[in-house]
């Protein structure tokens, strides 16, 4: 079984835009729903340099939809600017990640 973790082998990686905005949103949110009936969301945000309040809000969701239907939700590789919106807003536990800004070396 592919390992959703690892973008080389999961199934269908959302790549997130360097710049996701409300414009963005929309089809961020037609792509989750999408990977949500696979039953793994895996979400690549290594390209992130900023990400505006309604894809916020849209991951947010996904990952409180995936979190009840009982499915898997990652976000990988996360970039720093990434990791510093997701710490600043307080949803670093909320979104489903495991390392913030904090535990970085």
């Amino acid at each position: 079984m592919p390992n959703p973790l690892d973008p080389e082998t999961a199934s269908s990686v959302i790549h997130l835009p360097s710049h996701a905005t409300t414009v963005t949103a929309e089809d961020l949110l037609t792509r989750l729903i999408s990977a949500a009936d696979d039953g793994v969301t895996t979400i690549d945000a290594s390209a992130s340099e900023s990400i505006g309040q309604a894809a916020l809000q849209v991951l947010l969701a996904a990952r409180i939809e995936a979190r009840d239907a009982g499915q898997e939700f990652h976000i990988i590789d996360p970039s720093p600017a990434f990791l510093e919106r997701i710490e600043k807003c307080g949803l670093a536990d909320a979104i489903g990640l495991i390392k913030t800004i904090g535990d970085q070396a």
